[in-house]
Parts: C-alpha cells; sequence; structure tokens
C-alpha cells in the first residue's frame, strides 16, 4: 500500500515537472471527425536516475513496513494480546506502514511498556534426599520448675 501511494505521489510530481508544449503538428492540425484527436502516449522514464528513485522507494516502503510490523508485535504482546489478533494487527500494521507509525507516535509512544513483573518470594524446596538438615533439638527445661511464664526479655522477672 505505502508503495502504491510513493509511486502515485512520484508520478504527481513527475508530472507537474513535465513542459506540455504542443509540437508545431499537433497545432497546425485540429481534430476533426475525419481525423480523431489521439493523445501521445504516455512515456516511462527509463533512465537510471528513475530506476534509482523507484528503488529507494521501495526499500523504504519494506523498511517503514516491518518497522511497523515490529512495533505492532511488540506492543501488542506488552499488552498481553492473544497471538491471532497479534497477526491481524501485525498484517494491517504491514499493509498501512506509515499510518500505523503515525498512529503509534500519537497513541502509543511510550506506553507498550511490558508489565513489571512481580516478584513472589518462595519458600526454599525441600532439601534433595541424604542433605536434608538435622531436626532441631528440643529446648532444654528451665531451672525452677518454671516454665518460663512472667519473664520478660533477658529472662528477667516481670513485676
Amino acid at each position: 500500500m505505502d508503495l502504491l501511494i510513493s509511486n502515485y505521489v512520484y508520478n504527481e510530481i513527475k508530472k507537474k515537472n513535465e513542459p506540455f508544449a504542443e509540437t508545431p503538428a499537433s497545432a497546425a492540425a485540429p481534430a476533426t471527425a475525419t481525423t480523431p484527436a489521439t493523445a501521445p502516449a504516455p512515456v516511462e522514464d527509463t533512465s537510471a536516475g528513475a530506476t534509482v528513485k523507484k528503488a529507494i522507494s521501495i526499500v523504504t516502503s519494506i523498511f517503514v513496513s516491518f518497522a511497523a510490523v515490529y512495533l505492532s508485535w511488540s506492543c501488542n504482546t506488552a499488552s498481553g494480546v492473544d497471538t491471532g489478533l497479534k497477526v491481524v494487527f501485525a498484517f494491517f500494521a504491514f499493509i498501512f506502514g506509515w499510518a500505523y507509525l503515525i498512529f503509534y507516535l500519537i497513541f502509543r509512544a511510550g506506553r507498550c511498556t511490558p508489565p513489571v513483573p512481580q516478584v513472589v518470594y518462595m519458600q526454599a524446596p525441600p532439601a534433595q534426599a541424604g542433605m536434608a538438615p538435622a531436626p532441631m533439638a528440643p529446648a532444654p527445661a528451665q531451672a525452677g520448675g518454671r516454665s518460663g511464664r512472667g519473664r520478660g526479655r533477658g529472662g528477667r522477672k516481670c513485676r
């Protein structure tokens, strides 16, 4: 699509730059019923300059289309869109490359960053057989027959 538009624009600019002077033969013989007026066939420019311009137009169009596909795919991936819709959006971004780039710059630039993954802290997995740490020993009984009630920090008795 971009290629068609760029070729159309190129041809319109080329038409405006061409001089349309009438030749003496066409000016002397106006069209009558017996001699129909024939428009001269458009002449295709086959110069090296025209070939280079068309090649640059094709390369630019392909580059813009692939850039639009990349931006569409990456932005839709970051947004969490399903793969089927990403393919459809990428196809239309390829066809309408310039239009998608303008849309991206206006509406999506800076908003298509992937969501920050939330870190979930999990307990370490249980050790493999034979490498498990030894179970903790029970706490020694306290002197005095008390269970430790009434004591604060540092082992002092609370009042």
